[in-house]
């Protein structure tokens, strides 16, 4: 039944048929606090909290079971100053935090929730008051982004740190053919209308055009470990004239263009990466404080250190064992306990004891 959804809070309004939406709270801090500089794992896990509270079954889908995950969450979008090793939250100051949702059991979860919306976002004792919640993009369905009219032109604003897996690198670069292998890989796991990604990212190579673009790259801290090298600013994209002369394909490009603010782009989207505006719009880039970048390039370089010293150092294994150490040292030169540290990469607490103590014994 196409029942109708709604919530007290900025009366929205859609229905169980929706499969799309990203929403934006307004958060007022309740007191003065700090964060850690990679607090963004904060608000993912406090999320995935709240969907595992009301719904056990959908919450073991959305951690677990989905190669592709059905939501995104962003970082902070207001004042936030590094002070030593963290970020200040003033009190009364207002920030914006986004949260989009991509299939059919998540939309419709999203509005039971609001319906019984929690009064704060818990994070790591910086409490936020949800004073108000409002659509950022409206309620819709992948057939609905894919009647469309059709247009060539598109402008993007890649918000936060944006990159892509390319044979295990990040490429911090906004390729046309990789921008649509990301948009078409969700794309293809939750809708119905399901294309051949081969095939259309030939023709997004052949027609596709980068017309402008401003950007920077930035290493940070990203997901629950590691670094990812990404960038940040505005691109202006073009179909050519032989591109727009394949139906199909100029409607799934119009399509994924339409689609990509809500899902967002690149890799580690659940973790405030790759948030995407539609638009040329540089002045809602969220500018990264010196601590966070710093961070990024702290692991990496530990990474190394931790790699230099493996036995054997080809493979995934030794690579993942290294990222792990290099986490726990970095996040432990920040303050972070090895409790607080051991939830966030959920392992035991005694397993990220032993490793931190093995990984401080290779630094000496």
């Amino acid at each position: 039944m196409n029942l109708p959804l709604s919530s007290p809070l900025g009366n929205l309004k859609w229905t169980r048929n929706n499969e799309l939406v990203t929403l934006v709270f307004h958060l007022k801090s309740l007191k003065n606090s700090y964060l850690y500089l990679d607090y963004c794992k904060g608000l993912h896990a406090w999320f995935l909290h709240q969907v595992r509270d009301i719904n056990p079954q959908l919450s073991a889908v959305l951690h677990d079971a989905q190669t592709e995950k059905a939501f995104s969450v962003s970082r902070l979008a207001g004042d936030l100053k590094q002070v030593g090793h963290k970020l200040e939250i003033s009190h009364n100051r207002e920030y914006k935090w986004y949260l989009s949702a991509l299939s059919s059991d998540l939309v419709e979860f999203l509005g039971d929730w609001l319906a019984n919306l929690p009064s704060q976002v818990g994070l790591n004792n910086a409490p936020l008051e949800i004073i108000d919640v409002q659509f950022c993009h409206p309620p819709t369905t992948y057939r609905q982004l894919f009647n469309l009219e059709k247009q060539p032109n598109f402008c993007f604003t890649f918000t936060s740190p944006t990159s892509f897996r390319r044979q295990g690198h990040h490429f911090p670069l906004p390729v046309p053919q990789n921008l649509f292998h990301s948009y078409l890989r969700r794309w293809n796991n939750f809708s119905e209308i399901v294309f051949s990604q081969e095939d259309f990212l030939d023709w997004v190579e052949q027609n596709v055009l980068i017309l402008r673009h401003n950007i920077e790259s930035y290493k940070v801290a990203g997901g629950k470990k590691g670094a990812v090298t990404g960038f940040t600013g505005a691109i202006e994209l073009d179909l050519d004239e032989n591109g727009q002369q394949h139906p199909q394909y100029y409607q799934l490009y119009n399509a994924l263009c339409q689609f990509a603010p809500y899902c967002g782009t690149g890799h580690k989207t659940t973790f405030g990466l790759g948030q995407t505006r539609m638009g040329w719009l540089l002045d809602s880039v969220n500018i990264l404080t010196g601590g966070e970048v710093l961070l990024g390039a702290r692991i990496d370089e530990l990474i190394c250190i931790f790699m230099a010293k493996q036995k054997r150092q080809g493979g995934e294994r030794a690579l993942n064992i290294c990222t792990t150490y290099a986490t726990i040292v970095a996040r432990r030169e920040l303050g972070e306990s090895l409790q607080a540290i051991a939830v966030d990469l959920n392992l035991p607490y005694e397993t990220i004891k032993s490793y931190s103590k093995r990984a401080l014994k290779y630094l000496r």
